[in-house]
Order: C-alpha cells, then structure tokens, then sequence
C-alpha cells in the first residue's frame, strides 16, 4: 500500500542533526513494527504536492510549528487537497499539526489553547473504540508537544480520547479519517532536546514537569499498530 508523508514541518534548526527529519520518523516507525505499508515523502512545506489526491492509496500529515490559522499559501492548499481526498474516500491519517488541519479543513475548529503548552508524555482515556484499534485498552499514553488544540469537531467524526487538557485528542470520522494529537513517532531523546530549545517558550516549570516525564513507557508502537491497520483495512464503498 503506498502512502504519502505529506511533510509540513522540520527540526528545529538548533536540532542535533542526528535526529531524523519527521517523515523518516514515520518511515522508521512503520519499519520497526513491520507494517507492509511503502511510504514517500513529499515536502508540502515547500508547496510540493503529489499530481493528484489518487496518486496515493493514503495520506500521512505530519506535525509543524505552523498553525491551521497561519496565513501561508500551503495550508490553504492542503486544506482543500484534503477535503478533495475526503471526497473521495482516501484514508487520511492527521498527528499533531496534522490532526488540528483535518479537523479545521473537514468543518471542525482548531486554535491555540488557552491552557498553554502540552508537553511531554500524557495518559489519556479512550472513550471510543474504532475497529482498527481492537478494544483492550482503556487508555493511551503518547509524548505530546502542542499549543494549538482542537476545540471542535467536525461533522460525522467520533471523539476517540482525551482528557480535561485535551479533550479531543484523538477522533475518526467512518473508516476514512484517523486524528491523533500526540506523537508516536517522537523519541524521549528527540522530545528532551526539542523541550530543552523550546524552554524559554514553554517556561521553565512546565518544561521542567514535562522533561520529568519522559521516562515513562509510551504506546507508540501500539498507536503504529493503530495506524497501519487504519490504512490497511478494507473500506466501505
């Protein structure tokens, strides 16, 4: 199955160039859980697009210190490229930037949080279990990194989880569209470095509970499982 990275963000530029850029994270996640999924990256950031929302069999949208409400040409264009892909059926998958644009694009509302910065790893509840996700656990713990959050959903979609923080954490819409807020893909390493740049932003205190946190176990290779499964199954017509 192929799959486009649609690719709107990248590494701090005080990053250590040893991390890996955002789409080969995904790459690297989908790899070590074996998913039989062939993904390309395409640099929507910097206005590459593939041909046509059928040049791919779905659509990965990464994270970015963008905002949904950032006056930049491509974020307009996405937008509709994803309403197009959700015309027709395509399975779009959203994580962090990624998840507030579909809600925005798809009749929902995104906007920077009143709460602030939601950093580090944070457990949250499963209020709703898609099929893609079986229906053993009661909660998900993922590392998180975001100020903007989604206020409100779109038509047809279906509150996955969430907390009082982030109530709307992660949702689907039927069997075409997956949102989730936190990131998978992120490392504890990667996520220590970002908080440790990101400090004078976030503030001391919050970086510092945050940072406390990433020794905790994540789901990340549970939510992967969660996502190759997404793209994987098969669809009502």
């Amino acid at each position: 199955m192929k799959i486009g990275i649609l690719e709107v963000g990248q590494n701090n530029a005080k990053m250590d160039q040893r991390h890996p850029h955002y789409a080969e994270m995904f790459i690297s996640m989908f790899a070590s859980i074996g998913a039989p999924l062939s993904c390309t990256a395409i640099a929507v950031k910097d206005g590459i697009f593939p041909a046509s929302v059928s040049a791919f069999d779905g659509y990965l949208i990464t994270g970015s210190a963008f905002g949904v409400y950032d006056d930049v040409p491509w974020i307009d264009q996405l937008m509709s490229f994803i309403r197009e892909a959700h015309a027709q059926k395509i399975p779009l998958m959203g994580i962090c930037f990624g998840h507030q644009l579909l809600a925005h694009a798809l009749g929902g509302r995104a906007e920077k949080s009143e709460k602030g910065w939601g950093v580090g790893e944070r457990k949250v509840d499963i209020k709703a279990h898609a099929p893609w996700m079986g229906s053993d656990k009661s909660n998900v713990t993922l590392i998180y990194f975001h100020q903007d959050q989604v206020t409100e959903l779109p038509p047809g979609a279906t509150c996955i989880a969430g907390d009082t923080f982030c109530p709307n954490a992660i949702f689907a819409i039927d069997d075409t569209v997956f949102s989730v807020q936190g990131h998978p893909e992120f490392s504890a390493d990667y996520s220590r470095d970002l908080l440790t740049i990101l400090t004078p932003k976030v503030g001391e205190e919050r970086t510092k509970t945050a940072l406390a946190t990433l020794n905790n176990t994540t789901d990340d290779i549970i939510v992967a499982d969660w996502i190759q499964t997404f793209f994987r199954q098969p669809r009502t017509a």
